[in-house]
């Protein structure tokens, strides 16, 4: 749900959960597997680097 609405109340909930990039990066490589579009991706790239998972988000773009 954060990916898909962007910055607001689902990021403030999940960065209330303080997650690890490592815990980021396997959410979103598991969300990946919903939707394999490119769109998506960028939206998770995007989600990834707003919480502060930058190279998590390298390593997304990596994986495809």
């Amino acid at each position: 749900a954060a990916a898909d609405s962007g910055v607001g109340r689902h990021t403030g909930d999940l960065a209330a959960l303080a997650p690890t990039g490592e815990e980021l990066l396997t959410a979103a490589r598991w969300a990946r597997t919903q939707d394999t579009s490119e769109e998506f991706r960028t939206m998770l790239v995007a989600l990834l680097r707003h919480m502060g998972a930058d190279d998590q988000a390298e390593r997304l773009l990596d994986d495809y």
